[in-house]
């Protein structure tokens, strides 16, 4: 996600988010499960985080896909939000 002249030092940030990244970033976590999983769902689970902690719960939200595709899906919805992609 880093672009020569952006204005955004520093690494990637990590996924899920952290939580020093996630008051910026966790919208869009969220966004992004209501988009592919309907609003429903991104409510459950930010009511109720399921056990297993946020890795657990997002793999839990997108019904079973692995962590890493979520990833690379939540980067790309990032980029398009930036308007980078």
């Amino acid at each position: 996600m880093r672009r020569s002249g952006s204005a955004r030092e520093g690494p990637e940030p990590s996924f899920p988010p952290s939580l020093r990244d996630s008051i910026l970033l966790g919208g869009t976590v969220f966004d992004l499960i209501a988009r592919e999983e309907g609003e429903e769902e991104a409510v459950k689970v930010a009511c109720r985080l399921p056990p297993g902690g946020p890795k657990r719960a997002l793999v839990y939200a997108f019904k079973g896909r692995p962590l890493v595709h979520t990833e690379g899906t939540w980067r790309a919805h990032l980029a398009r939000i930036a308007g980078q992609a």
